[in-house]
């Protein structure tokens, strides 16, 4: 067990559900399986098209982001 790098409390990851919002991880995975929902990774578009972006996010993951999930980040 840790504590949350942005507040101190006691959390299992580098923080806690509360902050989580608030970073942007970077996805270290191989599969979509591995994410998290409701985490935020960093990312570089792809392309784009009228319904949203593509995201490259990993080596081997690239997914699309509905443009009604865009929001002012």
């Amino acid at each position: 067990m840790g504590s949350c790098i942005i507040c101190g409390t006691s959390t299992d990851g580098a923080v806690c559900s509360l902050h989580e919002e608030d970073v942007a991880f970077v996805f270290e995975g191989d599969s979509p399986e591995q994410l998290t929902p409701g985490r935020y990774y960093r990312g570089t578009v792809d392309g784009y098209a009228d319904f949203g972006v593509f995201v490259d996010i990993g080596d081997s993951v690239t997914g699309l982001l509905h443009r009604n999930a865009l929001d002012r980040r």
